[in-house]
């Protein structure tokens, strides 16, 4: 299993303007429209019950 940068369970957290904490991440999925992910998923789902998964 490759690890992927940012996810791991070593991740030093920070602090929001709120005072919650969570991880630090390097990523900014909030600017990713949640259709588009939705329909990543979908042709991965159909890729691999076509292909298999790898």
């Amino acid at each position: 299993m490759s690890m992927i940068l940012g996810v791991q369970p070593d991740v030093p957290t920070e602090t929001n303007e709120r005072g919650g904490k969570q991880s630090a991440t390097p990523y900014a999925f909030h600017f990713l429209p949640p259709n588009a992910i939705f329909a990543t998923a979908e042709v991965a789902k159909y890729g691999a019950e076509k292909y298999g998964e790898t």
